[in-house]
């Protein structure tokens, strides 16, 4: 009898392929690098506008503590709800940055041009209840399936 030898490949668990194509930090990947800028230079142009548009410092106050309190209850109705395929922490916490920061800095621009053709049609008083809801929420929806 001829001793056959076998030659075992160690193949990477489903489980640890699976996570590492769908964390986030895929730097030979170039939208990476593009999510990368647009996150950096939204969030610095957003806090920026934060600073100069805030008249007072309870006002801020107020604001930051009142978006912590939206967040936090945010972050508990997800955990309630019943999950089918959990996602990976990273690409939930890259969802809620991209929603944060870089859609509203492009939506502004969406925005403040669909304003201005909505008030040609002498529609301006309705302006930003047509633009906004459509711009911010098609933005998102992109963000996240990109």
């Amino acid at each position: 009898m001829s001793a056959v030898s076998e030659r075992v490949v160690e193949q990477p668990s489903p489980q640890r392929s699976a996570l590492k194509r769908s964390a986030i930090w895929q730097p030979t990947q170039p939208v990476f690098w593009l999510f990368l800028v647009l996150l950096v230079v939204s969030t610095v142009f957003t806090v920026i506008e934060l600073v100069v548009s805030t008249s007072s410092v309870q006002a801020a106050g107020a604001a930051i503590v009142l978006v912590s309190v939206q967040t936090i209850l945010l972050v508990l109705i997800v955990r309630a709800m019943p999950r089918f395929k959990r996602q990976p922490a990273s690409l939930r916490l890259t969802a809620l940055l991209s929603g944060l920061f870089v859609v509203p800095a492009i939506a502004i621009i969406a925005n403040t041009s669909a304003s201005e053709a909505i008030g040609v049609l002498g529609l301006g008083s309705f302006d930003a209840s047509f633009s906004a809801p459509i711009n911010e929420d098609l933005l998102r929806l992109l963000s996240v399936l990109s």
